[in-house]
Order: structure tokens, then sequence, then C-alpha cells
């Protein structure tokens, strides 16, 4: 089997899937960044390989900054139904907490 990859002026992605990897290069080539370009791999993917993961699951990355500096994103576990930025205001909070839940 040939690998699949796609390239273009804003850098190369690779995936498992041929037109997963030309949305990524498509995004870098129309000003996006690295994240915004495996964003949309992940949505083609879910799309294209629906039984490996999909919209609704967990989502890890590893991001480096331009100052070099590596950021870890956890968005993994359930959130519940009715989970909204207007829920957390109303108990007092102004944004989602870093850690453990929200209060009740």
């Amino acid at each position: 089997m040939a690998r699949a990859y796609a390239s273009g002026f804003g850098g190369v992605v690779a995936s498992e899937e041929p037109l997963a990897s030309y949305a990524g290069a498509r995004v870098l080539e129309a000003g996006g960044n690295a994240v915004d370009a495996s964003i949309a791999v992940s949505f083609t993917l879910a799309v294209l390989v629906p039984h490996l993961g999909g919209v609704g699951g967990d989502f890890f990355a590893l991001i480096m900054t331009p100052n070099g500096s590596v950021r870890a994103l956890n968005g993994s576990g359930q959130s519940p139904r009715r989970f909204s930025l207007e829920l957390l205001a109303d108990r007092g909070l102004e944004g989602v907490p870093e850690r453990g839940l929200y209060p009740l």
C-alpha cells in the first residue's frame, strides 16, 4: 500500500486517510496553524473512519508554542448533557475549572 500525504506551502500533513491529510494541508494553505489543521484532520477522519473515533470523543494534544514551551491539552471524559458556560456563570464561575468537577 502506498503512503499518502498532502503538502503545500504552509507545511506537511500526514494521516491514515489521504482526504483527511488534504483537508489539513488546505487549512495550512489558508493561513491556519498546526492546531487548526489537526482539528480539520480529526473531523475529516470522524467521517471517513468513524469506528476509530469521532465527534464527541476524547482529545489529547501536545502543542509547542512559538517560544518553545510545550502545553498539554486533555479533553477527555464525559460532560453533562446540559453543561454550558451559562451554567458555570450561574454557579459563580468565570470559566471551566482546570481540575475536578464544577461545583454543584
